[in-house]
């Protein structure tokens, strides 16, 4: 019995010093190392500071002391062939996982925590007010950070590739946001500037391919060069009255952007401030994104005629947002400059055009949809003819042909459904329509010309139907 209660004892004392055990080692974080920072020089106390730090075996950075912090560079670390911090914890810059950084701390260093690749949380005292160039560069594992009140600056690059943030709090009282400060931030999904904000710098969200939201402050007076280039999913911008000036390439290959809406206080707007490039096996092609929504006596509005880009008027009559002509007693056509959709009405076989002489032609940089009224009996050759921007077409039921080169070098051309009635796809019908990835022929169709479907790069399968008797050579399909 007395054994039996012993053993018993033994058991209870293991559980309990069991569930200690986390509590003892989050109590008893040994220091790993520990130090001085290089002094600065504080010109209102004209005083020399200190600030001091420690390392803990939870990978724990702690910085302490009053003012601000010495500004560092960075150095090569040669046994893992990547440039760290040289601040004196760089050489932990692979175990550092936390920040700490005390309120009587004024400022975060230029390359402070230069690839900390470990880093995974950061706070930031209340007393600091700039963080500098380069800071936290390279955290890839840093998820989120807050940002105090008191900071006022962002230095060039200091977020820039922490690939794994998703989001970050820009306070009310910072007023500039350095080039590239958020640069390929590429889990980034949102971001609100505020009004205090005056200057967005060059590439400062460059590459954050997950923003789908950007809401800009109504201080912010200009936007940099490649701002926001490659921001691939953002979907629409609206600029603040605030704003005088867009940068070369802000919003380029933004290519999901479908608006942006500018105000007359725009008086600037770079080289390629909107668009992007496509690379086809034929060539590149500089293709315009987002409409421009503006007011008709704006800058923006004459920058877009100047540069042929699409643009809508905000304050435009349906008449002037919607180009309109009769080409003659079977045809006429409208263009919707907001909604960039061209529609044909025609009765019957609509007539041929040759190179470049659409009608609908001169206005092609509007045209992202087509559609063909009911009635009509065939897309005529070169209908549509190197129309780079159209993504859409809505063919009617009533459509038997398609006639030569009728969607030659539709470049952006990603949507079309064959109607049950076509029987024939002329020669080069589709030539070069490079994003182009499904199609599904009719089982009525009798005839696919030459070249009909060539350098389709991005068609992945195709069905000839039985019902095709003359497949004109190898080449109709390459």
């Amino acid at each position: 019995m007395k054994t039996t209660n012993r053993l018993l004892a033994v058991l209870l004392s293991l559980v309990l010093l069991c569930s200690a055990l986390p509590f003892a080692f989050a109590e008893d974080a040994t220091i790993v190392d520990s130090g001085t920072c290089e002094r600065t020089w504080n010109s209102q106390t004209h005083s020399y500071e200190y600030l001091t730090w420690t390392l803990d075996s939870t990978g724990t950075l702690t910085i302490s002391g009053n003012g601000q912090m010495y500004d560092y560079s960075y150095t090569w670390d040669s046994n893992a062939s990547i440039r760290r911090t040289h601040a004196p914890w760089g050489k932990y810059y692979q175990t550092i996982q936390a920040v700490v950084l005390e309120d009587s701390v004024t400022s975060i260093c230029d390359y402070a925590f230069y690839n900390c690749t470990a880093l995974t949380s950061v706070t930031i005292g209340n007393s600091v007010t700039s963080i500098g160039g380069y800071a936290f560069y390279g955290c890839t594992a840093l998820t989120s950070v807050t940002i105090p009140d008191s900071v006022t600056s962002i230095g060039g690059s200091a977020f820039y590739g922490c690939t794994a943030l998703v989001s970050v709090t820009i306070p009310d009282n910072v007023t500039s946001i350095g080039s590239g400060a958020f640069e390929y931030c590429s889990s980034l999904t949102s971001v609100t500037i505020p009004d205090s904000v005056t200057s967005i710098g060059s590439s400062a969200f460059y590459g954050c391919t997950s923003l789908t939201s950007v809401t800009i402050g109504d201080g912010v007076t200009s936007i940099g060069s490649y701002a926001f280039n490659g921001c691939t999913a953002l979907e629409s911008v609206t600029i603040p009255d605030s704003v005088t000036s867009i940068g070369d390439h802000a919003f380029y290959y933004c290519s999901k952007l479908t608006s942006v809406t500018i105000p007359d206080s725009v008086t600037s707007i770079g080289e390629r401030a909107f668009g992007r490039y496509l690379s086809t096996l034929d060539g590149s092609y500089y293709l315009p994104t987002a409409t421009l929504l503006c007011n008709k006596d704006s800058y923006a509005a004459s920058w877009a005629e100047s540069n042929n880009y699409p643009y809508a008027l905000l304050d435009g009559t349906d008449e002037e947002n919607i180009v309109s002509e009769t080409v003659n007693a079977k045809l006429s056509y409208s263009i919707d400059k907001r909604t960039r959709t061209l529609t044909v009405f025609n009765q019957g076989k609509l007539i041929s055009f040759s190179s470049y002489n659409a009608p609908w032609r001169k206005y092609q940089r509007y045209v992202e949809t087509a559609i063909l009224s009911d009635g009509c009996t065939s897309v005529s050759e070169q209908a549509f003819y190197e129309c780079y921007n159209l993504k859409r077409v809505v063919l009617p039921e009533t459509i038997e042909t398609i006639d030569t080169s009728a969607f030659y070098r539709c470049v952006s051309l990603q949507e079309i459904t064959i109607p049950d009635a076509v029987t024939s796809i002329g020669d080069s019908a589709f030539g070069y329509c490079s994003s182009l990835q499904n199609i599904v022929l009719p089982e009525g169709l009798q005839s696919i010309g030459r070249y009909a479907f060539q350098y389709c790069s991005s068609l992945q399968s195709i069905v000839i139907p039985d019902s095709v008797s003359q497949l004109s050579d190898s080449y109709a399909i390459a």
